[in-house]
């Protein structure tokens, strides 16, 4: 057992440091991954997202028309409407995810209705407008009181290159506000980097050149206009072929134009890329995510998109990048405590955190503190400490009820900040510890790391 913990840590201190970034993904039901999901399929799905640490789901649509239908001009409704009953699809997914959020305690962001073959005639804005109303105060009706609903999606995809939204985006997010004022609203944008000769998607160029500072004025100009309260930027490596350098220029100055006006800024993160002839998308390898996310890992990120990207169910690509994923940024995650090159009570706070919070198990907790005292200088008296702490030599008892570790039987042997009240505290949190020394015990007011 010794040999197999000191093994453990070994590695953990040999491999780099890498947190799992993800915490968000879109899902939709119209693909042909999803659309035939059944029950079980869907529990599986959920599994894995809450095993990499998914905890908001982005719903892209509820119900869908046209080409994202893929049935001509019909449409498809995804939930139990009892306005559109005769478009109701053969099988019904949101009340199961829904069922599967509030079980798993995710949030989820609804998109009520989309328009696969666009918004090219004002005929088509009328009709998007519309439907997604009626189908929002219905959803609402239904899920509203669900505590796994925190918002809406507005679907209508804007090209930053023009900053200006359409007025029936400005009028479906006022309608979000009014029905649900306490509720977000997220939009997920795309901008084009400057055209130059040969690249992809510029042929017959009709969008304006743009550079970092012009698009960061164009995200502040859109996110006021639209109202809405979180801008999940596409990052374009996909879809536009935005380079890494690009990223490297572009997200900075968006994101601090964004957040200076009090909205959220996240990356929506591409996780498919064109195959060498750019006939069809195909997942991303590991070395370009691992890229990647070294660009973006310091904003909020969520991705476009799960399945068939990441999901084990998606096909073997994508159950391969999971695999790499989960071992890389996940179950590596016993090394997540190193947080700023080292290890010490930083550290130690947000485990203990993440333990209490369901987020880590006890076995998680465990390695982590071996790691954590193997590590740390340790005290056997309290000569070795300065003059306003002592040295936790406390009652053996490992994790209490308030997931303070208790010192194993020697005590933790770790100097503490000696306390009166709470206010002596970083932690604002003073407490009793119990020394031993021989067959004796004393108490001593310490700070609770």
């Amino acid at each position: 057992m010794i040999f197999l913990l000191s093994l453990m840590l070994f590695i953990f201190a040999s491999q780099p440091v890498k947190a799992a970034p993800f915490s968000s993904t879109f899902i939709t039901f119209s693909w042909s991954q999803n659309t035939k999901f059944t029950l079980t399929d869907w529990q599986r799905e959920f599994a894995d997202m809450n095993k990499i640490g998914i905890k908001t789901l982005i719903v892209s649509a509820i119900a869908t028309k046209g080409t994202m239908a893929g049935v001509d001009d019909n449409m498809l409704v995804y939930y139990d409407t009892d306005l559109y009953s005769s478009n109701r699809a053969p099988l019904l997914h949101l009340k199961t995810i829904m069922d599967l959020a509030d079980q798993y305690k995710m949030n989820v962001y609804l998109t009520p209705f989309v328009l696969g073959n666009e918004y090219t005639s004002d005929a088509k804005k009328k009709e998007f407008l519309d439907v997604s109303q009626k189908m929002a105060t219905e959803i609402l009706a239904k899920y509203g009181q669900r505590p796994s609903f925190l918002g809406w999606y507005l679907p209508a995809e804007q090209l930053l290159n023009y900053p200006v939204p359409d007025t029936y985006v400005i009028d479906l997010a006022k309608y979000y506000k009014s029905i649900t004022p306490t509720k977000k609203i997220i939009v997920a944008p795309y901008y084009i980097a400057p055209c130059t000769p040969g690249r992809f998607r510029c042929d017959g160029q009709w969008w304006p050149n743009q550079n970092p500072n012009q698009m960061a004025q164009n995200a502040k100009t859109y996110m006021q206009a639209v109202g809405a309260d979180i801008m999940a930027v596409q990052d374009g490596t996909g879809g536009s072929e935005i380079t890494l350098d690009e990223l490297k220029s572009y997200l900075p100055p968006m994101a601090a134009a964004v957040t200076s006006i009090g909205k959220e800024f996240w990356i929506d993160v591409e996780m498919f890329k064109h195959n060498s002839d750019r006939t069809q998308y195909v997942s991303l390898d590991s070395t370009y995510l691992d890229q990647k996310i070294a660009i973006e890992k310091s904003y909020p990120l969520t991705m476009w998109i799960y399945n068939p990207n990441l999901s084990p169910q998606g096909g073997d690509a994508s159950k391969q990048l999971y695999d790499y994923y989960y071992q890389n940024y996940v179950a590596a995650k016993s090394a997540d405590f190193n947080t700023d090159g080292k290890v010490d009570l930083v550290d130690f706070s947000m485990w203990k955190s993440k333990y209490l919070s369901g987020q880590a198990t006890l076995v998680d907790f465990t390695v982590w503190k071996a790691a954590y005292l193997s590590i740390v200088t340790k005290c056997s008296s309290d000569k070795e400490c300065s003059s306003n702490q002592f040295c936790d030599y406390s009652q053996s008892g490992g994790l209490t009820p308030n997931g303070y570790i208790r010192g194993e039987i020697t005590g933790s042997q770790q100097c503490i900040q000696k306390c009166q009240t709470n206010a002596d505290c970083q932690s604002n949190q003073c407490q009793n510890y119990r020394n031993i020394i021989e067959d004796f015990g004393t108490d001593q007011k310490g700070c609770r790391p």
